[in-house]
């Protein structure tokens, strides 16, 4: 894929329902300049582990 300014964007969003409390959603996204060299497949992979381990790190700090 040949294209000028190639970027990508990840979101990751989790809701939880809290005993007693209101539902919380917890969202992330990164996104940034991607070459034509590289494998977008493994660029999505390695973002979306990354930022799931972030929403879990984030719901585990309400939550405790």
């Amino acid at each position: 894929m040949n294209l000028k300014n190639r970027r990508i964007r990840c979101e990751i969003s989790k809701t939880v329902q809290e005993k007693q409390f209101e539902p919380f959603t917890v969202s992330m996204y990164v996104e940034g300049d991607v070459p034509d060299d590289i494998n977008l497949d493994l660029e999505f992979i390695e973002a979306e582990e990354f930022l799931e381990e972030k929403v879990f790190e984030a719901i585990n700090r309400r939550m405790t």
